[in-house]
């Protein structure tokens, strides 16, 4: 029914954002990642999914077509709703989550908030082909050290500190880090520090 909006950003939080389309406002759910690449106002153009339930409708938006059919695979993935489908896009970046079911690693699915280990391993039987056909084109190649500043970031984020904040703090607990062997756990609980 709703494939795209373009409107105006109205209001933006973490999780939501409300565009005014010709006077009518839109309260779209959102990734985190989605999020912090819109304005605080202005412009923008969102793909978009229409959620029934008998009980609720919800439309939710994504900067990319990667994410939004990232998000429509899960919600088809028995046990997982969007709840969990929108944790999944805030908690990793499309190119990690495939990679991740594509070399059946269930401790990084695991680690996605509200996926225990029976979740992360029907993922990976129900998505490991599928997730094949996703275009990741204008997604960025991250380092291993890149990738887990991002993902600490998006960790202090979804604990309701600013982008910038988190990403201030996790350079300044990168550069205290500097020596040692680095995990996205001990970079996160570090950068707490100056956050």
């Amino acid at each position: 029914m709703y494939d795209r909006l373009t409107g105006t950003v109205i209001e933006r939080s973490l999780t939501q954002v409300v565009l005014d389309v010709g006077g009518v406002g839109f309260a779209l759910t959102v990734p985190i990642s989605t999020a912090n690449s819109l304005p605080q106002t202005g412009a923008v153009t969102l793909l978009a999914h229409l959620y029934v339930r008998e009980d609720q409708l919800r439309l939710f938006g994504f900067a990319t077509q990667a994410e939004r059919r990232l998000f429509r695979m899960l919600i088809g993935v028995s046990g997982i709703g969007p709840s969990i489908a929108l944790a999944v896009l805030s908690g990793s970046t499309v190119r990690a989550f495939r990679s991740a079911v594509e070399s059946s690693d269930c401790a990084f699915l695991s680690r996605i908030k509200g996926i225990g280990r029976k979740t992360a391993e029907r993922i990976i039987v129900d998505l490991r082909e599928p997730i094949k056909a996703i275009e990741l084109e204008g997604e960025p190649l991250l380092s291993e050290r890149d990738q887990m500043s991002l993902d600490a970031a998006r960790a202090l984020q979804s604990l309701g500190y600013s982008r910038s904040a988190a990403e201030k703090a996790v350079s300044n607990a990168l550069t205290e880090l500097a020596d040692e062997s680095v995990s996205t756990e001990n970079l996160v609980r570090a950068a707490l520090k100056f956050a």
